[in-house]
């Protein structure tokens, strides 16, 4: 009988193909398993720790916003007082401008007032000129400090130059019209014959608070509208020299002897000595009323001045004028002959006030004092 064996198991070689298949699939599968493992680990880890870990990144994210949110409000108040700054400066810029416009403006009107006074163009050296700065995005313009300075002085010249000419007008007012005062006296006039002020009336409303200068102007105004009445009234008068101021004066005004009958006489005007045919001018402006054959005087024109005073021109050789003629200043109104009752070639001149002789070198004597010219 034979006997059973039983054989012993045997570890796998590496020629049995069978057997590594199965070694290989266990280590996979344990790789597999540890990977499985530890991705469930890492998941559960992620899952345990996720919210703990967003929670602090969005407290990070928190801070770090807060932080600039403060550094952006900060940047913004800077910008805000910035600007406000500017808008400060920009509104005092304003202000010192509107200033200098106004003062611009005073000047101008001052300069109105005194060429009205001289009658006179304005000079344009006395005119302020200013600009109004334009400063970009409410920003003040640089350097525009040392220009308002500038424009200051400037104004400040002006306004220097203006008070030294209102002085120099008050002045020279106040001589001439002292001048005219005396001309008038000497003359026997006065005031009687100077126009009076244009009519004025009304109630009396105080006027606003005015500066010096208007002030002064005001009353050099009326000084020189004085004076202008007395010119206008000057104007009127016969203060010129009837002929060249070569010529001689042979007789006064007043008693002589009578040339024909050599017996006490009352000359009624003056005479010049001068050739025949020498020009003969009025002595102020008037209106021809006589001019032709007037017994003595021979040829005669006499011109009417107003305000009852004429002049008379006598023994002429020729008439230059028709009456009722207007005639001015310094016109010729005839030639120097020896007509009449006279001795020889000269003018026989006269002045008359209300028709009544008055000695002409009273109005001579003006007209030299006053600066009026001669006839030539």
């Amino acid at each position: 009988m034979s006997s059973i064996r039983f054989a012993s198991p045997s570890v796998p070689t590496a020629s049995s193909g069978g057997v590594m298949i199965g070694r290989r699939t266990f280590a996979v599968s344990i790789a597999v398993f540890a990977g499985v493992l530890s991705w469930a680990v890492g998941l559960t880890s992620y899952v345990i720790f996720r919210d703990e870990a967003l929670a602090g990144l969005a407290h990070h994210y928190r801070d770090a916003a807060m932080v600039y949110e403060d550094r952006i409000s900060e940047l913004k108040a800077e910008i805000e007082k910035t600007r406000t700054r500017r808008m400060v400066e920009y509104e005092q810029l304003e202000r010192k401008i509107e200033g200098l416009f106004k003062r611009q403006a005073a000047i101008e009107t001052r300069q109105q007032t005194l060429s009205t006074l001289t009658e006179r163009p304005a000079k344009a050296q006395t005119r302020a000129e200013t600009a109004r700065p334009k400063p970009e995005a409410g920003l003040v313009a640089p350097g525009s400090g040392r220009q308002l300075v500038a424009l200051h002085q400037l104004l400040d010249r002006a306004e220097r130059s203006q008070a030294t000419i209102l002085d120099r007008i008050e002045a020279q007012t106040e001589a001439r019209s002292r001048r005219l005062r005396a001309a008038l006296d000497d003359l026997g006039l006065g005031a009687a014959r100077v126009p009076s002020a244009a009519p004025m009336g009304g109630p009396f409303v105080p006027a606003a608070p005015e500066t010096n200068f208007e002030a002064r102007a005001a009353r050099v105004a009326a000084a020189v509208d004085d004076m202008r009445r007395l010119e206008k009234a000057i104007a009127t008068m016969p203060l010129g020299r009837p002929i060249g101021r070569d010529a001689e004066v042979t007789s006064g005004f007043g008693v002589r002897l009578d040339p024909f009958l050599r017996r006490p006489a009352q000359h009624g005007g003056i005479d010049f000595r001068a050739d025949t045919g020498t020009p003969v001018r009025a002595t102020a402006a008037g209106q021809v009323k006589e001019a032709g054959w007037q017994g003595g005087y021979g040829n005669m024109v006499e011109i009417d001045h107003g305000n009852g005073l004429s002049t008379v021109f006598g023994h002429l050789s020729a008439i230059e004028v028709v009456e009722g003629q207007t005639v001015r200043s310094g016109q010729m109104v005839g030639r120097v002959g020896s007509t009449g009752r006279s001795t020889g070639p000269h003018l026989h001149y006269e002045t008359r006030i209300a028709g009544e002789a008055v000695d002409p070198q009273r109005f001579l004597r003006a007209g030299v004092r006053l600066g009026l010219s001669e006839s030539d």
